[in-house]
């Protein structure tokens, strides 16, 4: 039952603005953004050896990449990684392996196989290394189901889980629920009238508000605090209007 509701929800990410829906961010969306065609991921991008944090970033369904960090996905994961590792230079961004395209079923499939192939692998090649997980759109839902199915013993490894534009928060569906834990170290991210998290939005526009600075500030604060040991309280449903 699950696999339809995100067809459905990426169906509805796909439609064009409503009438009576404020215009598309400039230079954002529009003509220039195809929904569904999958985004080359790149294994050079593909971090090797230890650092002291690594931030997982699934991006959202035909998320473009931006020209000069193009590796996190333009609207969340490049500007808050830009932003993270300016604060702190010990943290670095892995970009999931997975097509992001229209294809919701067997992409969340495979972008849940790599989220755990790469907290697997690097726990066992780096076992002080600590991780946070961000997912915006289709990659919420890859987060969601990732998490589901990590095992126990990598879960104290993950100190922040950081969500944009989450469709689940809108879906019933059975692709799996956080567990508790990662569950108190969830930030949901929704702005007031998106469509893909909101139950009462009805616009496509404000499913790209979070590549805006208050947006990014406000992820990029959680991702720090945690971090450094003194995490912020988790902020796990309601919409937001930030811009």
């Amino acid at each position: 039952m699950w696999h339809h509701q995100i067809l459905l929800l990426v169906a509805l990410i796909a439609t064009v603005n409503s009438q009576g829906c404020k215009p598309m961010p400039k230079g954002v969306g529009g003509t220039g953004w195809t929904m569904g065609p999958a985004v080359p991921v790149n294994p050079k991008d593909v971090p090797e050896g230890c650092s002291d944090f690594e931030v997982i970033i699934a991006r959202g369904t035909s998320e473009p990449n931006s020209k000069t960090n193009g590796k996190f996905g333009s609207i969340v994961g490049d500007p808050i990684m830009a932003n993270l590792t300016a604060i702190m230079p010990n943290t670095r961004g892995y970009p999931v392996q997975y097509p992001a395209s229209s294809n919701a079923v067997a992409d969340t499939t495979t972008g849940r196989i790599d989220v755990i192939n790469r907290l697997t692998k690097q726990s066992a090649a780096c076992p002080n290394q600590k991780f946070a997980l961000i997912g915006y759109s289709l990659g919420a839902a890859v987060i969601h189901a990732a998490g589901a199915k990590l095992p126990k013993e990598l879960i104290p490894k993950v100190l922040a889980v950081v969500l944009y534009g989450d469709p689940m928060m809108v879906s019933s569906s059975g692709i799996g629920k956080l567990p508790d834990e990662l569950d108190n170290r969830l930030l949901e991210n929704c702005s007031k009238g998106d469509s893909t998290c909101d139950r009462a939005g009805k616009c496509f526009s404000p499913h790209l508000d979070y590549v805006q600075k208050p947006w990014v500030d406000r992820g990029v604060k959680f991702i720090e605090a945690a971090f450094k040991g003194t995490p912020m309280p988790a902020q796990k449903s309601g919409t937001l209007t930030l811009t």
